[in-house]
């Protein structure tokens, strides 16, 4: 993936990797943390960790904003803490 991926694409790589497996695939954290670290970039390393606490930040106000009633949003929730696993 490195040979073919250039600087360019790493922010459509970050989002990739955290909407669309992070969030949801939370047993696969440490087969999609394996994967950057062996890319062994640290402009990818630091912008997956800026996007995942941006994320995080953005699900946490959009949960606190919710009425108490709407509270319960159980994907909300998982994504959260998928998200807080994957930071953690």
């Amino acid at each position: 993936i490195k040979s073919v991926l250039s600087d360019e694409h790493f922010p459509w790589f970050v989002e990739c990797i955290l909407l669309e497996r992070v969030l949801r695939e939370n047993n696969l954290h440490t087969i999609f943390w394996d994967l950057i670290k062996k890319m062994d970039c640290d402009e990818l390393l630091d912008l997956i960790t800026i996007c995942s606490v941006r994320k995080a930040r953005g699900f946490i106000q959009a949960y606190d904003s919710l009425d108490p009633e709407a509270k319960d949003n159980i994907h909300l929730k998982s994504a959260i803490k998928n998200l807080s696993q994957w930071i953690g």
